[in-house]
């Protein structure tokens, strides 16, 4: 598997590098506890020594991201297959565009220990288009003074039975906030009246621009009666929702 795993990575990675195509880094530090944050990159070019050259994302920055020798993740995306390796970063320095437009970039080591990501455990549909109401994450109560309950609006993007997918945009420093946060309650809308409220924690962190995170979130719930019961609930809001979808398409 290693070295089937090994011949796909290389094939993937000239074919994607040939049409600058979006890959994905994620880095994380031994000492973090959460899940990694996600960052969209383009792949430009794989050198005769095997580096590979990505685009730094502007947000990594922000974040006081990867430095220079710092090991980080880079993921390959084809036609459903979905490859991960690490990388140590060897340079960071500017590339031309084109004639007007140079941008900074990573020049990575050849990827170490290529694998398949995991796929996931259950269908996901994407809501993006379809006018809901707003999201409410909160943050439990911590008994701080000094540290107010977060109350988040967010907008809803997938919906799968194990959980949800939504994106936020707010201030730097609320979204700071939002990155060291483990666990949410997230409240739910829909038609019919109907209020989906569960414990979550934060599987997923993707930043998509300097004011906007998506944050996949699973469900986390203790009582196994109650997680089913919400499971199903999720189960047959998919449903409804994929089969609105196509009833779209066919008209």
């Amino acid at each position: 598997m290693a070295q089937y795993a090994h011949k796909q990575w290389q094939t993937m990675l000239k074919m994607l590098a040939w049409r600058d195509a979006p890959v994905e880094l994620s880095r994380r530090g031994a000492q973090d506890e959460g899940p990694p944050i996600v960052y969209r990159s383009r792949l430009f070019e794989v050198e005769e020594d095997g580096a590979i050259i990505v685009e730094r994302p502007g947000q990594a920055v922000g974040d006081q991201g990867s430095d220079d020798r710092d090991d980080i993740e880079l993921l390959l995306m084809h036609n459903g297959d979905r490859l991960i390796a690490t990388c140590t970063i060897r340079d960071t320095h500017l590339r031309w565009i084109n004639q007007a437009v140079r941008v900074p970039c990573y020049r990575l080591s050849p990827g170490r220990r290529p694998q398949r990501e995991q796929r996931r455990s259950f269908y996901r549909v994407n809501v993006a288009a379809v006018s809901l109401e707003p999201v409410l994450l909160e943050t439990p109560a911590t008994g701080d003074q000094d540290e107010q309950p977060l109350q988040i609006k967010a907008r809803l993007v997938n919906l799968s039975a194990g959980g949800v997918g939504v994106s936020v945009r707010a201030r730097k420093d609320t979204l700071g906030k939002i990155k060291r946060t483990r666990s949410f309650r997230c409240t739910m809308r829909f038609e019919d009246g109907l209020v989906i409220e569960m414990p979550t924690r934060v599987a997923h962190i993707g930043a998509r621009g300097d004011d906007l995170l998506y944050l996949g979130l699973q469900t986390d719930i203790d009582d196994e009666v109650h997680a089913r019961s919400v499971q199903d609930q999720l189960q047959h809001l998919c449903t409804q929702f994929q089969r609105a979808q196509l009833q779209r398409r066919r008209a």
